[in-house]
């Protein structure tokens, strides 16, 4: 999987969310950003050992609509990193997108 097919799996992503809040429009928002372990096994390229939770991976970055649930962005990112590391530049286009959709 290269970046233009996460890029069109974003596109695909904010098309349903287009639909679905045309359907009905929240009148409250809560962002639930989190980080996990993504186990990997063997040499794989951007995988490694996160001492979090003390296991080899990568450490994606994922922000749900914390009442609905529904993933509005994923980042799979090197298991070496920090939870936090870059998170507002993660955030940054989702919060964009909300303004210009007028968020509640």
């Amino acid at each position: 999987m290269d970046e233009d097919t996460l890029l069109q799996f974003d596109d695909i992503d904010k098309c349903l969310r287009d639909i679905i809040y045309s359907i009905k429009r929240p009148e409250h928002m809560l962002l639930d950003l989190d980080s996990t372990l993504f186990g990997t096994y063997g040499s794989q390229e951007g995988e490694g050992f996160n001492f979090h939770y003390q296991a080899h991976g990568y450490h994606p970055l994922l922000c749900y609509d914390g009442l609905t649930g529904y993933l509005l962005k994923a980042e799979l990112r090197d298991g070496t990193l920090h939870c936090s590391n870059d998170a507002d530049k993660f955030m940054e286009p989702l919060f964009l997108e909300y303004l210009e959709r007028g968020a509640p």
